[in-house]
């Protein structure tokens, strides 16, 4: 294979002095197309890793530890990230509901002072891990995400 340029940054456009074309996969997730360009596969990422990223990132807090952050701070905010569907049949007595894709347009409303304790829940912490990574970066200082099952949760909190 020859020189080799850019092309639409995945792509790479080949010159073969043998001027040979064809397949050839010389990487997993790599290959040469006929007309000589360098195709990449795109790797997927999963939910679980975004959210194992995000927890390793963000302070993560089971529902008791979560209970005694919220009792001892007189400014706590509980958001509940589920959708609404959720919400209607179930919800935490002193939580706000604000769904996961509404964050950055409700939060800096709801929740104007960035010092702010804020924990985030969803059904199982995967939502709350990702939201809680979004509040963090949006400039709020004490987030937790709650990474306990509702079930967990809404027995504690009630």
């Amino acid at each position: 294979m020859g020189e080799c340029e850019k092309f639409e940054n995945t792509l790479c456009r080949s010159s073969s002095q043998s001027g040979q074309s064809g397949f050839v996969e010389f990487a997993p997730g790599w290959g040469i197309l006929p007309a000589g360009i360098i195709w990449v596969q795109a790797m997927i990422k999963t939910a679980g890793e975004f959210i194992l990223e995000a927890q390793k990132e963000i302070h993560c807090v089971d529902a008791e530890s979560a209970k005694r952050l919220f009792d001892s701070s007189e400014n706590a905010v509980i958001i509940d990230v589920r959708e609404a569907g959720s919400v209607s049949e179930s919800k935490l007595v002193d939580s706000v509901h604000i769904s996961r894709g509404l964050l950055e347009m409700k939060v800096p409303k709801a929740i104007p002072d960035p010092d702010t304790v804020i924990l985030t829940h969803c059904g199982g912490g995967g939502r709350a891990s990702l939201a809680a990574l979004t509040l963090r970066k949006m400039g709020y200082r004490n987030v937790s995400a709650i990474t306990a099952p509702y079930r967990d949760i809404k027995k504690i909190f009630g």
